[in-house]
């Protein structure tokens, strides 16, 4: 129960108390194993450990699509006349999004009265402070203090409302609570589920590398920590240059779960017709129908709700993969028309390939891409929406911000033009700018000469270019008479890595055609004059900007690289007026 005071307002700034940063950061990730014992105290402490248990559970991960894969499971339920809780993150424009009750954000009445009962429970059942330890004289206090036997009173950000989400699910009385990982999978806070009634994993990239590793089979492994003994996983197909090395990976984890199962799930066919957009989520709404067949096979075994896998060997290697072990959901969405159908192109997920038309003259497509291979999907899908080239084009405008934790080339090499990128993505004019607020991170900014020469794997894109030429560029740019302010030092690199990688690939061009070389040209000037690349301070600085070249000339603006910019970006465009047409130049 809430106590007098504490109302909506009062709620966010006492989530917002639990962010962890620096040392308790710092702490929280040496700790992270730990993870799914400290939630079980919790659960314990809010008497929640056998709804939990009891709460039949979807559990998705994934790098890329696992949100999207919950919003088609959650949309086709609710046609089905299910009741969900559905657990994202992060959100976009209002905490509110990340428990949807039902299909609906819930009302801050709703999040007020939850989070205060969580809340107060969790400070009501705190163990008292230790106290004192009795040290003999000559020792200190670190060489002989071990880790807390309780966690804290209250657990940080992300935990604190994954326990939310489970009080919501259990006090609402939800028929199913579909359950986005964070990070990862094996060290989640959502992980600390005891067994789901199925999981799917999406398409698996490099991503948090500073946590789950900077390879393939790190990440697998940490995403198939989710897999439990007797649960079936679904994954779908995994990008061919690391398909059999993901699937390995994820066999071995099957293999400890006794009874687990793996299944490849095909995607639907192209003629499906999917309410969020781009041709990659036809394998997400297929991995989100295995989970609602095997939910509803869990539910109330019957004909007409067969499991997914029935009659299909589980897949056991890459070559079975390849062959005949494939789940087809098709047939499940053909067997129950139009509920399925209906549930899937009424499916909206803002954010992932949105289109949005702001004013009679300015086209966003906003799209949250932050890995390199959902920045190549998000680039064609992008491809396939913008206006042609020849004839009454609109400028092209990117607005561009990523994590510090990132690999920058790897994200900006779809993006900067090169003989790989399609004419019609040049952009005239790029925006650099950060977002109001973002994920906690011990990662740092680091200048475009790190980014560039010093980081990222083997296999890395800005180790397969000519690195003495990268150097020279490098050295070009450093060398530029330019005022370098203390501020926005990230979102310069960012800058100043576009600018290197664009002139990059305008020197290789023109060598390759030319057969010679001009080393006294200045490719950074010349990139400079192709594309007007800017730092700005923020994402309404940007929109003003926007708004000055729409009295021009239309735009079609593409904002990627985070969920936290592309959240910022359609903050603003709810609060900013609609650009109106500028008067006719005609008497």
């Amino acid at each position: 129960m809430a106590k007098p005071g504490q109302d909506y307002a009062g709620s966010l700034a006492a989530l917002n108390s639990t962010q962890l940063h620096g040392d308790s950061l710092r702490r929280a990730y040496s700790a992270r194993r730990d993870t799914v014992k400290a939630m079980n105290v919790y659960l314990q402490r809010l008497g929640l450990t056998e709804g939990v248990a009891t709460l039949p559970t979807l559990h998705v991960t994934g790098s890329k699509g696992k949100g999207s894969t919950c919003a088609f499971v959650e949309a086709v339920m609710r046609r089905q006349g299910v009741r969900t809780v559905l657990f994202t993150s992060p959100h976009l424009v209002r905490v509110n999004e990340r428990i949807r009750l039902d299909g609906q954000p819930l009302t801050d009445t709703q999040w007020s009265h939850h989070l205060w009962a969580v809340w107060n429970r969790l400070h009501e059942t705190a163990p008292p402070p230790a106290a004192p330890l009795s040290m003999p004289s000559g020792t200190t206090p670190a060489a002989t203090t071990t880790h807390e036997a309780e966690p804290e009173a209250v657990p940080g950000y992300f935990r604190f409302l994954t326990l939310l989400c489970f009080w919501v699910a259990v006090q609402e009385r939800a028929d199913v609570l579909i359950l986005e990982v964070g990070i990862g999978g094996r060290f989640d806070a959502t992980n600390v589920v005891p067994r789901s009634v199925a999981c799917a994993i999406t398409t698996l990239d490099l991503e948090h590398t500073d946590l789950l590793g900077t390879s393939i089979e790190e990440i697998a492994w940490e995403k198939g920590g989710i897999i439990k003994p007797g649960v079936p996983c679904f994954v779908g197909p995994q990008p061919p240059r690391h398909a059999a090395s993901a699937l390995r990976v994820l066999r071995t984890c099957a293999l400890e779960a006794p009874g687990a199962e793996l299944h490849l799930v095909k995607p639907l066919p192209a003629e499906i017709k999917l309410g969020i957009a781009g041709d990659f989520q036809a394998m997400n709404a297929a991995l989100a129908l295995a989970l609602v067949q095997q939910y509803h096979h869990h539910a109330s075994p019957s004909q007409s709700h067969q499991p997914p896998a029935l009659g299909l060997a589980p897949v056991v290697d890459e070559e079975e993969a390849a062959a005949e072990a494939w789940v087809d959901t098709t047939p499940y969405l053909l067997a129950h028309e139009p509920t399925v159908r209906e549930g899937l192109e009424g499916c909206a997920w803002p954010g992932r390939c949105q289109r949005l038309e702001w004013g009679p003259r300015c086209r966003f497509f906003i799209d949250g891409a932050h890995t390199e291979e959902s920045m190549r999907t998000a680039i064609e899908w992008f491809d396939s929406q913008v206006s042609p080239r020849e004839g009454g084009h609109r400028r092209r405008v990117l607005i561009f911000n990523c994590g510090e934790e990132k690999t920058v080339p790897d994200l900006l090499s779809h993006l900067v033009v090169n003989r790989n990128t399609p004419a019609a993505l040049r952009f005239d004019v790029v925006f650099f700018c950060p977002v109001a607020s973002a994920k906690p991170t011990l990662a740092h900014a680091r200048a475009a000469r790190v980014l560039l020469l010093e980081e990222g794997e083997e296999g890395a894109y800005a180790r397969q270019l000519d690195q003495a030429t990268l150097r020279s560029l490098c050295d070009a740019l450093e060398g530029k008479a330019e005022e370098r302010p203390e501020s926005l030092q990230w979102q310069r690199a960012l800058r100043d890595t576009w600018r290197v990688l664009q002139a990059y690939h305008m020197k290789m061009q023109k060598q390759q055609q030319e057969q010679q070389q001009e080393e006294q040209e200045d490719w950074i000037e010349r990139a400079d004059q192709q594309t007007r690349t800017t730092v700005l301070p923020s994402v309404a600085a940007a929109l003003e900007e926007i708004k000055a070249m729409l009295a021009v000339e239309p735009l079609e603006v593409l904002v990627t690289g985070s969920l936290y910019l592309v959240g910022n970006v359609l903050g603003r465009l709810e609060e900013e007026e609609e650009p109106k047409s500028p008067p006719s130049s005609s008497a």
